[in-house]
């Protein structure tokens, strides 16, 4: 009898504390509900160039900001075909290549494959920010961006220092049209328009 109770008291303790690791686990991973990012609008397209980065904060609390290019290791071989004595195969180095719409699309929907070859770099350094009101608002001209496929991590800091939420968007930039391509478009728009429209009032 006394092994048995011996032993319903560790299962319950063994329950007790893995429902314990997994709402702390879950909860390091939230996302703060006071934190939100207005500009530029989650898993959105951008043009080249400068971006501006809104943030709306809804209660006191400390900030990091941290922005990310997300790249994919990709192996490529190695000049004057080097051969491993070993195996007799191409050495590989790996570089990395940049992301498209397509790949963020996959990484926000989890339907990427290849989440182990992702490597995230580092873009400008971390900054801090600190909202003593209800409401405030971060704002930054992030300058110079180029083609490729970035995050952008708010990071909640708790009165002791630990990290305990964290508030992400991501984004795709892409090269800037030029002036001559969109007046281009504008103008083929006009005419395939009325187009339209003469042969809805009059058939073909």
């Amino acid at each position: 009898m006394f092994w048995k109770l011996k032993g319903k008291s560790i299962i319950f303790t063994l329950c007790f504390v893995f429902l314990f690791s997994f709402f702390n686990i879950n909860r390091s991973l939230a996302t703060d509900k006071h934190v939100n990012i207005l500009s530029p609008l989650s898993n959105s397209v951008q043009e080249e160039g400068n971006i501006l980065l809104s943030v709306k904060i809804t209660e006191p609390k400390n900030l990091k900001i941290r922005i990310f290019e997300i790249q994919k290791k990709q192996p490529e071989k190695v000049e004057n075909h080097k051969f491993d004595e070993n195996t007799n195969k191409d050495l590989k180095k790996e570089k990395t290549v940049k992301l498209s719409e397509k790949d963020m699309n996959q990484i926000v929907e989890k339907k990427y494959t290849e989440l182990d070859r992702l490597v995230y770099l580092k873009v400008g350094e971390e900054e801090s920010f600190t909202n003593k009101n209800k409401l405030s608002f971060y704002t930054k001209k992030l300058e110079d961006f180029k083609v490729g496929v970035y995050v952008i991590d708010l990071v909640t800091v708790s009165s002791d220092g630990k990290e305990v939420d964290k508030t992400r968007s991501y984004m795709s930039v892409v090269p800037k049209k030029e002036e001559k391509e969109i007046f281009e478009n504008e103008s083929k728009g006009a005419p395939t328009f009325f187009q339209n429209l003469f042969k809805t009032i009059f058939g073909n």
